[in-house]
């Protein structure tokens, strides 16, 4: 039922996206090269034409997710502060090499993140004896050992 709902909100809202394109061209240069210019209408089609799609598909995700399970502030400041903490003085860096424009686009993923968990944990009903049991038998036990040797060949 509630992947139907979904496939149906994202369907209307993709429809939606393909009729709001209107006749009416916006003629506003957005960049000027010598071979010709680009326009801010033809700019935009050419986005949504290559990304619209997923980008819509995002947006939906995010609006249901939100309407239905709710992830606190405290809850994204928490994990950024372990995250903060893991990486020192590297954090603005390594956000940078991740993507991330700033910490703000890095606490809008890490809220879809807590909200996706939030929705995959929702009927998981699992006891700590259970994930006990779990973690035991997938729990293996390595046996190593070094034997020394003078020559490589020999070890070979």
């Amino acid at each position: 039922m509630k992947k139907a709902a979904i496939a149906v909100t994202l369907t209307a809202s993709i429809f939606t996206l393909t009729a709001c394109n209107s006749g009416e061209g916006d003629s506003e240069v957005v960049a000027e090269t010598n071979a010709g210019n680009i326009t801010k209408d033809d700019f935009y089609q050419e986005l949504k034409d290559r990304y619209g799609e997923s980008v819509l598909r995002e947006l939906v995700t995010v609006e249901v997710l939100n309407d239905k399970y709710d992830v606190s502030d405290k809850q994204i400041d928490k994990e950024v502060q372990n995250v903060k903490d893991q990486l020192g003085d590297q954090f603005q860096s390594v956000l940078q090499r991740q993507g991330f424009k700033d910490e703000q686009a890095f606490r809008k993923m890490l809220k879809l993140s807590l909200l996706q968990e939030e929705a995959v944990a929702e009927d998981m009903d699992i006891s700590k004896k259970e994930l006990k049991e779990k973690y035991e038998r997938m729990k293996t036990e390595v046996k190593a050992k070094h034997i020394l040797v003078d020559k490589k060949e020999k070890a070979k």
